[in-house]
């Protein structure tokens, strides 16, 4: 998604981020912040691949797809490749720093600008079906895959419900408003309405990306 938003329109309900949409952002703007650099990263480089394919020595000898996720919630790799719960991806820190009662603590985060997800294992599929059982269908397509939309509170109510051992350390109510999704007015919208019609399968639910997330941590 790092390559697909627009930073000045996130708060434009107005816009519709798809598959077509490319993040204006340029080299002379990566000094902007820290999440302008890291999403100029992610443009640039697609940029440069689609380049690569497109003109010069990769012209015909190579076929593209991008998969390109938003947030990616769901449970953690094996333990040999995630060691402690302090070494998972930035999408699941968030959660992490729910179970240790951090939010408690600290306050509940704002969700934040990216308010879209997707579950990891749907991106998994995305990637072998694309890459492996499609072929021509999805040849030179980027595929926007976004299961939904979410809020940090949402993420909280769902590990209250069906976490009971973590009542003392999940916010309260009034402790959630600072991360409740922002009003309509207030957000863009998405429509990846054509990867779905590529892909062709069920998305994995937020409820069950995030339990399966919990019991994965739990397990570190």
């Amino acid at each position: 998604f790092a390559a697909i938003i627009d930073e000045a329109k996130v708060t434009d309900p107005s816009h519709t981020f798809t598959e077509a949409s490319w993040n204006p952002v340029s080299l002379a703007d990566i000094h902007n912040s820290p999440a302008t650099a890291y999403r100029a990263s992610k443009t640039l480089a697609e940029k440069a691949a689609w380049d690569f394919v497109n003109s010069g020595e990769g012209k015909g000898k190579f076929d593209l797809v991008t998969i390109n996720p938003p947030m990616v919630f769901g449970p953690l790799a094996k333990a040999q490749y995630v060691s402690s719960p302090e070494a998972v991806n930035t999408s699941n820190e968030r959660i992490v720093d729910l179970v240790k009662g951090r939010w408690k603590t600290n306050g509940t985060p704002a969700t934040g600008a990216a308010i879209i997800w997707v579950g990891v294992r749907d991106v998994a599929r995305a990637h072998v079906k694309a890459g492996l059982e499609l072929g021509e269908e999805v040849s030179g397509k980027r595929l926007f895959v976004v299961s939904g939309e979410f809020s940090n509170a949402e993420i909280a109510r769902v590990v209250k419900k069906r976490f009971p051992e973590f009542e003392g350390v999940v916010p309260d109510e009034e402790g959630l408003k600072t991360g409740e999704i922002p009003p309509e007015d207030k957000r863009f919208r998405w429509d990846n309405s054509a990867t779905r019609r590529l892909l062709g399968f069920e998305w994995i639910g937020l409820e069950e990306s995030i339990v399966d997330a919990v019991e994965s941590i739990k397990a570190l």
